[in-house]
This record gives C-alpha cells, structure tokens and sequence, in this order.
C-alpha cells in the first residue's frame, strides 16, 4: 500500500476517534430541553465548543500527520505549565490568606446553639483559604455577636433589638460594619443634635442558621430581659424552613452519619403553637466536646487543610457559568422549566406555622411595651417569594406590627451596580449591612420612634 493510501487509512481512523465522542455527546437529552427539543442552553454551548475542539483536532492531524501530534503535545505542554504557575501563586496566596475550622456555637438547650461567650475566632469562609473577607469575630459574655451589654437597661438608653440568623450575626465583615452598629451611630448622631439627647444601644441576637421558630426562643429566653424598645427579625423563606427541620445539615456532625436533630422545631396543633425540644441535644453535647478533645485539640480554632487552588477556581467558574445560562434559559423559555428543578415552592401549613409564630412574637414584644417590625428579605434571595412577602406585609397591617421591605433596594442597588453580598460566601457585604441598617434608620425616623 502506497503512503497516499496509508495516510488516508489513518486520517479515516482519526476520525472516528474523536467523531466517536462527539456522536455519543449529541446522544445525550437535557433535562430542561429547549435548542431542537433536545438541549438546554448550556448543554449546546458545550457541544459547541466540544464540536470546535474536535473539529480543531481533525483538521491539526490531517494537515500535519505525525508532527500534527508533536504540535499538540508541545501545545499541551505549554498549558500544563501556564497552570502550573497559576496554581504554584494561587498556593501562596491561600497559603497568606488562610480560612479555618471552628467550633465557635456551642449547645444551648433553650435555643439548640449559640456563640460561645467571650470567644475571639478567626472567620474566612467555608473554603480552605480566604476567597471574600478575613475577619476576627469577638463574642460578649452572653454569646453574642455584640459589644458588652449590661443586662439591665442604663438610665437614658433606648435599646433596639435584632433577631435573626447569620445575615444579622454578620461575622463576614468587621463589627464596625455591621447593620447594627450602623444603625446604632446613626441614632446616636441624630440624637446628638436634639436638645435633649438620648443614647442608643443596638443589640446584636443574630445566630446562624437559626429559624424563625428559634427567633422566638430567643426572644423569651435572651433578648427580652435586655429590656429593648424596639425589635426588628430579619426574614426570608429559608427562615421558616427552618422552623419545622429538626437536622442542622451545617453543624458539625459525625462523618457519614446523618445530620444530628439539634433544632428546637414548632407545630400547629388546633391554632396552638407546639414546642418541640432537640432530640439529639445530649448527642450533640457529647459529640461537640468529643471534637474539642480530639480533632481541636482541647482548642475550638483549626487551619483548614490546604487543597488544589486551580481545580477549586475552574469549577467555581464553571458552576458560575452554568447558572448563568440557566437563568437566561429561564427567563427567555420560562414554560420549559423542569419542575424538578424550579424554585421549590413555600409550603402552606409551614407558612401557617411561621406566621402564627411571628403573631407571637409581636404580642410578647407589645406585652413589655416595645414594638415589633418585620425586615422581609426574601425577595432578595428568591424572587418567587411574593407570596411570602405579601403575607407578611398583611399580617403586619392586621396585627399592627411594623413592615420593612429590605428586598426593594438592595435589589436597586444591584441594578445600580452596587454589590450587596460577597460573591463566594453570598451574605451581606458592607454595602448590604449599610442597605440594611439605611432601612431600619428610616423607618424609625418616619414612625416618630426615635421621639
């Protein structure tokens, strides 16, 4: 057989090779289908730049043959160590700005968890080194997120308290940039200016992952013996979620164990509210004191493993990229969404329940003499919970409690290209504490409040 005949056997045999893959790609069926019925936008972008590649490849080997292969590989090689380089800067750079494992919530029966009192703990996010922020969080004597608070309200001090989870506890920024101590200088400069100045005092009850549910026992069992005038919770839809889930998937559990039930949880049992206590509270003692000895070493503060800074970055953009054509396609092909994969809608009885337990809340508030208003967020991290807003609001109007939309303008401030949360860790940033302590200020001052 001649070389024509050898090199046309082989350029044929190169063919199938890579066509062989790209058949077997073009066999696949999205499951949110919309480009000929059979693909999802980010499915057709990657057959696209897959066809690209082998298209790429074919032509490389037909034109070149045998250094065809060398070209690739010297081509290969050239990549290889371009992200070589790239992860030996990325290893320093984590290596400087390191993240750790800490144990800083402890158990807490009448709440399920809460800060550790009078801990200083470094805190940069759940990947093994620090990709948003770095910041060291101090807690108070009462296991708070907070300054040093005298349990009896001074003479001349107005307090206002806020309830939630870890977008009020706000350890991702410094406690200078917190909502409540915005809040907190921006009564106190405005008191300044009255002929009888008042001193302002806000109080910080967030606590991550906490329910509404757990607001609430918060409220009866801390906050309230504080003695404030003002309460303000934080709500969004994972909120009342929470209220009804007894497991913690984020606390620290047994390895390939299920999540420990450490979560108070509440139900309606004829209009009534039903408190359920954590079932794996002594679990969750032992096993927390267990980490403490072994893993933590008598200590509650680890450094985090160092990992693949390259590998970590490709997949944070390709997930990124992802959601990105997912949100285009839904938007432009909304009826082709799968309802496996839509925005899980609110339950009702859980609706019911968190409802019920805000009604609560507000008449154990008004019961001392101090007022209630609601912060709903929740069209902020779900648009679809217009439902859930347009409860709140009327139970607001019909109880009489206060009403904030806080979803309104951090969402224009997105819109204005102001970032409101961090791109990784995805709670407020500075800019979303100031959004969020601007609304509390003006509705304050719009409701005479800070008479």
């Amino acid at each position: 057989m001649g070389r024509a005949g050898r090199a046309k056997r082989s350029s044929l045999a190169w063919s199938l090779v890579v066509l062989l893959p790209l058949v077997a790609a073009l066999s696949h069926r999205s499951a949110e289908p919309w480009l000929f019925g059979l693909y999802s936008l980010q499915y057709s972008l990657f057959l696209l730049l897959f066809a690209g590649a082998l298209s790429f490849l074919v032509a490389v080997l037909y034109q070149f043959g045998a250094k065809g292969l060398q070209l690739l590989a010297v081509t290969l090689a050239g990549v290889f160590l371009i992200a070589l380089s790239v992860e030996l800067v990325g290893q320093v750079y984590a290596h400087f700005h390191p993240a750790y494992d800490v144990l800083a919530w402890q158990p807490d029966r009448a709440v399920g968890w809460k800060q550790v009192p009078l801990l200083r703990w470094p805190w940069a996010g759940h990947y093994w080194y620090a990709q948003d922020f770095s910041v060291q969080v101090t807690t108070n004597e009462h296991g708070f997120r907070d300054v040093e608070r005298a349990i009896r309200k001074p003479e001349g001090v107005r307090r206002i308290a806020l309830l939630g989870d870890s977008l009020v506890e706000a350890v991702q920024v410094p406690f200078d940039s917190t909502a409540g101590h915005f809040l907190e200088q921006a009564l106190n400069r405005r008191a300044s200016l009255t002929p009888a100045p008042s001193r302002y005092e806000v109080l910080n009850f967030g606590i991550s992952n906490f329910g509404v549910g757990q607001c609430l026992l918060c409220w009866e069992e801390y906050a309230r013996r504080f003695e404030p005038d003002l309460v303000f919770i934080l709500v969004a839809d994972f909120n009342l979620h929470r209220t009804v889930t007894p497991e913690d998937k984020s606390a620290f559990a047994p390895r390939g164990q299920e999540p420990l039930r450490i979560r108070p949880t509440f139900r309606l049992a004829e209009g009534s509210l039903i408190r359920e206590p954590a079932r794996d509270f002594d679990e969750f003692v032992r096993f927390q004191q267990e980490l403490v000895r072994t893993k933590f070493s008598g200590g509650r503060v680890l450094r985090k493993k160092s990992g693949f800074f390259l590998r970590e970055r490709v997949l944070e953009s390709l997930r990124s990229l992802s959601g990105l054509l997912i949100s285009l396609q839904r938007r432009w092909h909304p009826s082709r969404v799968a309802p496996a994969e839509s925005e899980p809608a609110l339950d009702p009885a859980t609706l019911a329940l968190n409802l019920r337990i805000l009604e609560e809340l507000g008449e154990q508030i008004r019961e001392v003499g101090a007022h209630f208003v609601v912060v709903d967020v929740a069209r902020y991290f779900n648009p679809q919970s217009t439902e859930l807003s347009t409860q709140l609001e009327e139970l607001c109007a019909t109880r009489g409690f206060g009403y904030i939309s806080l979803s309104d303008p951090l969402i224009q401030a997105n819109r204005d290209g102001i970032p409101t949360h961090w791109n990784y860790d995805g709670h407020f940033d500075e800019s979303g504490n100031r959004i969020f302590a601007e609304a509390m200020y003006q509705w304050i001052v719009r409701e005479g409040m800070d008479d």
